[in-house]
């Protein structure tokens, strides 16, 4: 009989045990997912990501300074990071001076940004980007974005243009650059 009962309140300790793990589990749970590391999470965060670039979202130096606190993935941080150097012609590309542009690039492709030249000029510059669209890849996503802009003088819309760079996936830094295109605003 003491066997029993000793067995019995071993049970019940058992029990016990399992009933607070399963009490302490669902709070756990709420935590883990707020910090996005489940499944659930991480499923959330991709979704959040693809707001701030939707295409037609953009504009001028000051939106991009305001929406790239947003910015959920770090590809989506160097896009935006980018896309605002472009804005505030930090490129450094005449001449070869080094400029904030340069944090976006792989170090073994910096002279890329030579290919920016167009953009690092005083007048016309371009003064709104508005996302166009993504196009991931097995390396990475090649980014595009539509530009406008004008003269220093007035607020003029002289030009339309394109800018389209690919980040690579691994390493969330600028590896292609395809030279802007412009065209006479329509």
């Amino acid at each position: 009989m003491r066997k029993m009962l000793g067995i019995g309140a071993a049970m019940c300790v058992m029990l016990a045990g399992c009933g607070v793990q399963a009490a302490t589990s669902p709070t756990a749970a709420p935590s883990a997912q707020a910090a996005g590391h489940t499944n659930a999470g991480a499923q959330a965060t991709a979704s959040e990501a693809a707001s701030m670039l939707t295409p037609g979202a953009g504009g001028d130096a000051a939106w991009w300074e305001e929406h790239s606190q947003a910015a959920r993935t770090e590809d989506e941080k160097t896009a935006a990071g980018f896309v605002l150097a472009v804005l505030k012609r930090d490129i450094g590309a005449l001449g070869g001076q080094a400029a904030g542009i340069d944090a976006f690039f792989e170090p073994a492709h910096a002279d890329l940004k030579s290919r920016l030249a167009p953009l690092d000029i005083s007048s016309p510059s371009a003064r709104e980007a508005t996302f166009a669209s993504a196009a991931a890849d097995d390396t990475g996503t090649t980014y595009t974005f539509k530009l406008v802009g004008g003269t220093a003088a007035d607020s003029f819309q002289g030009f339309e243009g394109e800018l389209q760079f690919h980040v690579n996936g691994d390493t969330h830094r600028v590896d292609k650059v395809l030279e802007p295109t412009f065209d006479a605003a329509k």
